[in-house]
């Protein structure tokens, strides 16, 4: 049985990387003064006349998920440089992964879709297309990295995995939404080494790879015929 609609696993994707996530926010997990700070500003700078985020309508709320920028300058579906460098929208010599402590946005946008400024790029028009890009992007290096073996992604579908989670052994199956998420999430390179290798990484708060798989995966995917 299907966890949802693709376009269900994008959003909740977004809701994950961006914070933006109307749920935890209703469920007092997330305060205004976090969305403050993503937003840069508060929510009076946007709409006038609101005093709190929770007037904003779902519209509102899907924009500002977009807008969303992290305190190393990620945006929205935490789009950075090194990634809009290699598709293709952006370009500098001097980026965060390459001598930068943050991304800094102080590149030179190359016009892409249309993109010519970060402002260009905090809308779901270009996000939406750039992130279908992103994930064509990973699946091609990790498609690349299995065909070196003899292999297919399709070889790993449906397998599974084990990692422990506070104490508790979770058992996770291999689907195409939850290696998608985890190769925009951890990195191409680090999902490919997890499924030949068995190398389970995981991110600066210490939460695994598998989590990720697990979160986002059985979504209905795209085709990758």
């Amino acid at each position: 049985m299907s966890n949802g609609t693709y376009a269900e696993f994008r959003n909740a994707l977004r809701a994950f990387e961006s914070g933006w996530d109307r749920a935890r926010y209703d469920a007092g997990i997330i305060q205004d003064w976090q969305l403050d700070q993503w937003a840069g500003g508060p929510v009076s700078d946007f709409y006038a006349g609101y005093s709190s985020w929770a007037d904003l309508t779902d519209a509102e709320w899907d924009a500002m998920s977009y807008m969303s920028t992290n305190s190393l300058g990620f945006v929205g579906y935490q789009f950075g440089e090194a990634l809009l460098i290699d598709l293709g929208y952006y370009d500098d010599d001097v980026f965060y992964g390459n001598g930068a402590a943050s991304n800094t946005w102080d590149g030179t946008w190359t016009g892409k879709n249309g993109v010519t400024s970060l402002s260009d790029f905090m809308t779901a028009e270009a996000q939406e297309t750039a992130i279908q890009e992103a994930f064509g992007y990973n699946l091609k290096i990790i498609e690349d990295g299995l065909s070196q073996r003899g292999e297919s992604l399709d070889d790993y579908l449906g397998t599974s995995r084990t990692y422990v989670d506070n104490g508790v052994s979770v058992t996770v199956v291999l689907t195409m939404t939850g290696i998608m998420a985890a190769a925009h999430l951890r990195g191409a390179w680090g999902t490919l080494a997890l499924l030949q290798a068995g190398s389970v990484s995981t991110d600066e708060n210490g939460t695994s790879i598998l989590r990720y798989i697990d979160q986002f995966g059985g979504y209905d995917a795209p085709s990758t015929a």
